[in-house]
């Protein structure tokens, strides 16, 4: 079986590990983070694994190298793995020469949803994004818990804060660092559409922080360059793997980010026309957009692997 390095030890990495395990590829994984003292260790499941220090790989040890959750990590090490001529698997930096590049964790439940209309040429997308705290990793989710809990029992929230306003019981229009006009969210479903769906597709995004622990839910208005009814985009997305559609047009006949807690796929409620231009259509898309990615990653190594063993 071939040698893998996963380069991360937090929640990604964990979602990943996870799902490799499950298929079957549970020798030969070494995790690295930055340096580590002796102990450090990283648990999915019922398994446990020891996080090495990255100053100790030797990336000629490995067949494949998948950088992901930390950024600064790859930016210091990924050159050095690429130069050893190691398959390098690129999950957290914007596109890379000589890797395989996966898009941004956040983006792939949207990107999902657009490779589902291939006999549609989309010619723009808008979206409202709903994003919750988990993008901020288990931090996120724990000041979202203490926050709440300190509302309700009257008591001011305390420590230093990840998010720029209070998240509990609040929506905060800004989901990452600001990028000139844009937040860092923001851009990466603008660039994420652009390289891997189509460049030429003109695309407006909008990013708010909701105090949800998991997931995501968009919605999202399209216009096509050809004309579109709604009975067409739904028979596509529900011939499209890894989308499921849940759109019954009644009080909860649609699908929420708690019901995508934990899947692989992206759920797809409320597909109408968009009146307010021609050729164009609205959905609403939740999805568990960590858990999303760590199974297309684990699909991204497994098929890497059976290439380069051919």
């Amino acid at each position: 079986m071939a040698k893998i390095a996963v380069i991360g030890s937090h929640n990604q990495a964990r979602l990943l590990l996870e799902n490799l395990f499950m298929r079957g590829y549970d020798k030969n994984i070494d995790v690295f983070s930055s340096p580590v003292s002796g102990g450090a260790e990283i648990s999915f499941g019922e398994y446990t694994l020891p996080v090495k220090d990255i100053n100790d790989a030797v990336p000629t040890d490995y067949d494949l190298a998948v950088f992901v959750d930390n950024e600064a990590l790859a930016t210091g090490h990924m050159r050095k793995w690429v130069k050893a001529k190691t398959k390098v698997i690129n999950a957290i930096l914007e596109s890379q020469d000589g890797v395989l590049n996966q898009s941004a964790m956040i983006t792939q439940p949207l990107l999902t949803a657009l490779y589902a209309l291939p006999s549609h040429k989309i010619e723009s997308v808008r979206l409202t994004a709903f994003i919750g705290a988990d993008i901020a990793g288990q931090d996120g989710m724990s000041e979202l818990y203490n926050h709440t809990r300190r509302i309700l029992m009257n008591e001011a929230p305390s420590g230093k804060q990840i998010f720029p306003k209070t998240l509990a019981f609040n929506i905060i229009p800004q989901v990452g660092t600001f990028i000139g006009e844009e937040t860092e969210t923001e851009w990466l479903f603008n660039s994420g559409i652009k390289q891997f769906v189509d460049p030429d597709i003109k695309v407006h995004a909008n990013c708010a922080l909701v105090p949800i622990f998991v997931g995501m839910g968009a919605f999202v208005s399209i216009t096509t360059r050809d004309e579109t009814e709604p009975e067409d985009i739904i028979a596509e997305f529900k011939k499209a793997p890894k989308v499921l559609v849940v759109d019954n047009q009644k009080d909860g006949g649609y699908a929420c980010p708690t019901d995508a807690q934990g899947e692989n796929n992206v759920f797809i409620s409320r597909i109408r026309q968009d009146l307010t231009s021609a050729n164009s259509f609205s959905f609403w898309l939740c999805g568990d957009y960590a858990n999303i990615a760590a199974f297309n990653l684990s699909e991204l190594v497994i098929k890497t692997l059976k290439k380069e063993k051919k």
